[in-house]
């Protein structure tokens, strides 16, 4: 424990996390940039591909671009995620 930890409120510890390491950071950024890539590929799946098997609905051109639109920008925003995690090549063996 240190000095600090000493002399600040013992609730504040409680609920506040704990000091960030490069790799909590870094799994974070993973599981942030894993999550907008998870709903990208859905929105792809609910707007695009599920239309296809369903005989009476139609897809229509705005559909089919503000699926494609919006599926891409959630994948843009994870690589951008993913740019923040810095590349060490000397972890690599």
């Amino acid at each position: 424990m240190t000095d600090h930890d000493k002399h600040s409120h013992p609730f504040l510890r409680a609920i506040l996390p704990p000091p960030q390491r490069k790799k909590n950071k870094e799994d974070r950024l993973k599981a942030i940039a894993a999550a907008f890539q998870t709903v990208a590929l859905s929105i792809v799946a609910v707007g695009l591909i599920t239309p296809i098997f369903n005989a009476p609905q139609t897809i229509t051109p705005q559909k089919v671009w503000s699926a494609l639109v919006f599926a891409s920008t959630l994948e843009i925003l994870s690589l951008l995620f993913l740019l923040y995690i810095p590349y060490n090549d000397t972890e690599e063996g």
